[in-house]
């Protein structure tokens, strides 16, 4: 305030004085009363024009300030983000919402898809040594079925479509787990399930029967290869929704239904050309149908548990 009286106020006051003095004529009690007078108006302008100088630089430099604050904080927020939403719109930040939880919801598909057939491997290959089964997958087959598992799977859920269903879920804590206890109940039922089917497939005679007679079992391993896969398949549509229809909203994901022929085409050509390396041999109608209705009957199971469940 000093340097803006010092600037503005004091030469104008000093104008004013140099040109009091320098006046002419009339009577020197009114002269000085007029002249105090005018003093007293100059002065009273330059006050007021000080402190509204002073009100507009405040002004400025709040209003800098507060730019300069949010400059700042969108820069902070853009660096600790993970999603960065470039305009005020709100219909941008439902979008943001919308698809980020769409992208979460297919994440956790795939891991129920994938731990399922994970489990299942794992636990079949682990009991086998125990009741005197060699080799239930070949190495082949498990590179097979990792490619079924992994790259297949993540192209098949990654074209989930997003739903407007999303937007009605509660928001998922930070420190909340990644696999819920509903995935965990999904993964465990639908892995025991293949894993006794797979059983099935080497220790029981009723099961071997249903294929061709062959002193190396191989109609019913190359059923059991195949059965695996279909399941498999079956689970994938078993873990897109949490409702009873499996076929909701499958038309909005057409690369699923793509995903899932290719993987039932090529496991029906592996079994003409596998041979040796993946310990195959063509199969005919009846036992194809052995093999569709083991794959199938996966649905079923996980049916019964969401019904259950949902009591």
């Amino acid at each position: 305030h000093r340097r803006i009286f010092r600037e503005k106020l004091r030469p104008r006051l000093e104008a004013l004085d140099d040109e009091a003095a320098h006046e002419d004529g009339g009577d020197g009690f009114t002269r000085d009363a007029e002249s105090q007078r005018r003093d007293e108006r100059a002065a009273g302008d330059g006050v007021v024009r000080c402190f509204g100088a002073r009100d507009a630089f405040d002004g400025a430099v709040s209003k800098f300030l507060r730019c300069l604050g949010e400059l700042l904080g969108s820069i902070v927020a853009k660096e600790a983000g993970d999603i960065v939403i470039m305009d005020d719109n709100f219909l941008s930040i439902k979008q943001a919402i919308l698809y980020g939880r769409t992208i979460y919801n297919s994440i956790c598909k795939f891991i129920v898809f994938q731990l399922t057939i994970n489990f299942s491997a794992v636990a079949i290959n682990f009991i086998a040594p125990f009741i005197n089964i060699d080799e239930p997958l070949t190495i082949t087959q498990i590179l097979w079925i990792n490619l079924v598992m992994d790259t297949l799977a993540a192209l098949a859920f990654g074209g989930e479509p997003a739903l407007a269903q999303y937007l009605r879920e509660a928001p998922k804590r930070r420190s909340a787990p990644l696999v819920s206890k509903k995935m965990l109940t999904s993964v465990i039922i639908s892995g025991l399930y293949m894993t006794i089917v797979g059983i099935a497939f080497y220790k029981s005679a009723w099961v071997d029967h249903l294929f061709r007679d062959a002193d190396n079992h191989i109609y019913t391993y190359t059923g059991f290869f195949c059965a695996y896969i279909f399941m498999a398949v079956a689970n994938g549509f078993n873990v897109r929704t949490d409702g009873l229809n499996l076929l909701k909203n499958i038309s909005l994901n057409k690369g699923f239904l793509q995903v899932m022929a290719l993987i039932v085409a090529i496991q029906v050509l592996l079994t003409f050309v596998g041979g040796r390396v993946l310990r195959t041999t063509p199969l005919n109608a009846h036992e194809w149908g052995v093999v569709i209705l083991f794959g199938t009957s996966i649905i079923v199971v996980d049916l019964l548990r969401k019904l259950i469940s949902s009591r």
